[in-house]
């Protein structure tokens, strides 16, 4: 169980800090069972009402600074996530992206990075399916990141395309 205050990474809402623990008094909601009340890091303005012992969204602790930083060493070692059929890579990218797995969303970002510079070579802009989800896989990872290093979102940014751009020359 979490903790009061606590940053945690869901499934869907990608980081969230806990707000509180407590029963809900609304239409629908079980009064016996607990409930976290998740303000989700993308959209400070909202809440989402979770059960405690709801095991069918992913949902962890957020990675220390040594994680992120282990991570982002071995970051050339994070295989590329690339589908031909485009059906089975946005379902692939769907599944990723609500896992919570750092690994998987750095393979989405380096996949796609890769791919947009590839298609501004050839004078191709990216495509808006490989926009929507580099964009929400830098987010959920970019969030939980920040937090862990103490770093805003922009440095994240630069901290990670520069650790991809540094493999990627590594690999040529």
């Amino acid at each position: 169980m979490f903790n009061k205050g606590e940053y945690i990474v869901h499934g869907r809402k990608g980081v969230c800090k806990v707000e509180d623990i407590t029963h809900l008094d609304i239409d629908g909601a079980d009064k016996k069972s607990l409930y976290y009340v998740l303000i989700p890091m993308k959209n400070q303005d909202s809440k989402v009402f979770y059960p405690t012992d709801n095991d069918k969204i992913p949902m962890r602790t957020i990675h220390t600074k040594d994680q992120v930083e282990e991570i982002v060493e071995h970051i050339n070692e994070i295989e590329p996530i690339w589908i031909d059929n485009e059906r089975q890579r946005e379902y692939k990218y769907k599944e990723v992206i609500g896992s919570c797995d750092c690994k998987q969303l750095i393979g989405i970002i380096k996949t796609l990075h890769k791919r947009g510079r590839s298609r501004l070579a050839h004078g191709k802009k990216i495509t808006y399916v490989d926009e929507k989800y580099l964009r929400e896989a830098k987010e959920v990872l970019y969030d939980e990141f920040s937090l862990a290093l103490d770093m805003d979102k922009p440095q994240v940014e630069n901290y990670i395309i520069n650790n991809i751009n540094e493999s990627d020359k590594a690999a040529e």
